[in-house]
């Protein structure tokens, strides 16, 4: 169970380590969504599925160091 936002992430990163998982967004979220969070999440989860969950996390992760003036 996730928010609304993240569940086709999930969803992705479960097939990608070879889990059938069902994913179940918590009904809050599914009330409160707001379109921008939406279009950012599509995004990210279709450039993770073109260059696989793992690697989009490690890149993401450098990206978030070299912002906070870590690397």
């Amino acid at each position: 169970m996730s928010d609304a936002y993240h569940a086709a992430r999930i969803e992705g990163i479960a097939e990608e380590v070879g889990l059938d998982a069902p994913v179940s967004p918590t009904p809050a979220t599914r009330e409160a969504a707001d379109a921008g969070r939406y279009v950012k999440e599509t995004v990210v989860v279709a450039a993770a599925r073109i260059v696989g969950f793992r690697r989009a996390a490690g890149i993401s992760t450098r990206v978030r160091e070299s912002q906070a003036g870590g690397g």
